[in-house]
């Protein structure tokens, strides 16, 4: 069937030759097997396809419809639709080019969830398009002070509260050296010592803000049992 014109096709539906569930069937059977070869479709929508299917047999056979009425059609990916995914036509801006040099350039930042995104099947399109590539990984010990630093200065900060030696030991054991990790630590130690007004940071304040952050984060039932402990 897939060698037919359009106006084959449509005739032969309205002589019943086929209905539109076998040729919808027939085209997704095409596709399931050629498309690991040619990757052309990014999501294929069987159920839905089929469903769309009967209800234009349905159609037909109570006399309606138009000329295109049980055709299966495939589109580009310009078009969003809930649930399917898509590229939305980003490659099309991609690919516009003036006097040398591209009009669009993309940069895609993300979390370490983002890459293994990025490694999927259904990715493998766009990483045919990713030119260059680098992952940052996390900071070590000095490089997370140096960091608490800087945004410390940044901020205004004149070594009032000042942080110990051990105080950055414990951020960078607790954190990994990952930044969002260290920021979270750093907002809710600071706000401790304003509530408390204090005027230095030992490695002892950050394990109570640590212990404080995982009380808050525990499963409830844990909270309840170390709560009953105390």
């Amino acid at each position: 069937m897939h060698t037919l014109s359009l106006a084959e096709l449509a005739a032969g539906l309205q002589s019943k030759r086929f209905s539109s569930v076998e040729l919808t069937r027939h085209f997704l059977q095409r596709i399931e097997r050629h498309n690991s070869a040619l990757n052309a479709f990014i999501t294929v929508t069987a159920e839905a396809a089929l469903a769309d299917a009967a209800q234009a047999d349905r159609t037909l056979a109570a006399g309606k419809g138009t000329a295109l009425t049980g055709l299966p059609l495939a589109h580009k990916d310009i078009f969003c639709t809930d649930g399917v995914l898509t590229t939305c036509a980003s490659r099309m801006l991609s690919n516009f080019v003036c006097a040398g040099k591209p009009l669009l350039q993309t940069f895609l930042l993300g979390q370490p969830e983002f890459r293994r995104i990025l490694q999927s099947a259904s990715m493998e399109q766009l990483r045919q398009r990713v030119i260059a590539t680098c992952h940052l990984g996390p900071m070590d010990r000095a490089e997370t002070e140096a960091y608490i630093v800087h945004r410390l200065r940044t901020a205004g900060w004149r070594d009032d509260p000042s942080f110990s030696s051990d105080a950055f030991a414990a951020i960078y054991q607790h954190t990994g050296g990952i930044p969002r990790k260290i920021n979270v630590l750093c907002d809710r130690l600071l706000l401790m010592g304003r509530l408390d007004e204090k005027h230095a940071f030992t490695g002892k304040e950050v394990a109570e803000v640590i212990n404080d952050l995982r009380q808050e984060f525990a499963p409830a039932n844990m909270q309840v049992n170390q709560k009953g402990e105390g």
